[in-house]
């Protein structure tokens, strides 16, 4: 078992023990424990988008699950996907080739403290999950031969965090709207590489 394994393998221990506390009380001022469902889409800028179209950025798509804790604490669970096209290296003076874009899948879980901002609020959150990145061929320029190696586009997993900020402001007691940044710092233990994201989404409270 590799260092970086052991360490998604405690990381995701400790989210399962976050939410495991999901419904322990905390004081008689705590409010009651609530869920949120926040479905958001957005922007990522691809750490791993070495093509040289001037672009790194792809469409990002995800899913958010949290509930109370104690207090403005919460423990949050994502997901997301994202697609990045042209992400390969062009070949010197042009040619015949293979396009290939980069297809992510994210989950992580972790903690989340809220912080009323006036009426909005500030949510502030950090989780440890993993990554799956793929290279499909998304179309060729000319009439490249066949390549066995581009030809497997199986997913390969990595480790990763994320930490990330959301500004939320109530549209009425059970739906908000929300702007969101984060980071996914992929394999932190090893060569990490920072992909930034940027969001929007709508939250829905129960």
């Amino acid at each position: 078992m590799t260092r970086s394994t052991r360490t998604l393998r405690y990381a995701l221990t400790l989210g399962a023990l976050l939410a495991a506390l999901l419904p322990v009380r905390a004081s008689a001022q705590a409010p009651t424990p609530t869920w949120r469902l926040e479905p958001t889409v957005g922007a990522l800028i691809d750490e791993y988008d070495a093509g040289d179209d001037g672009s790194r950025t792809g469409t990002l798509v995800g899913l958010e699950v949290s509930r109370a804790i104690a207090g403005p604490l919460r423990g949050v669970a994502s997901l997301g996907y994202a697609r990045v096209g042209d992400v390969a290296i062009h070949p010197l003076g042009g040619g015949e080739r293979h396009v290939l874009g980069n297809e992510w899948v994210f989950a992580a879980i972790g903690p989340e403290l809220d912080v009323p901002v006036s009426r909005a609020t500030l949510s502030l959150a950090f989780q440890a999950g993993a990554a799956w990145r793929r290279m499909p061929v998304t179309g060729s320029v000319g009439n490249p031969a066949p390549d066995p190696w581009i030809e497997r586009d199986d997913f390969s997993a990595r480790s990763m965090v994320v930490p990330g900020a959301s500004l939320r402001y109530p549209l009425g007691n059970r739906i908000a709207v929300s702007a969101g940044a984060r980071a996914y710092v992929m394999s932190p233990l090893e060569s990490a590489r920072i992909s930034p994201a940027f969001s929007v989404g709508v939250a829905f409270v129960r």
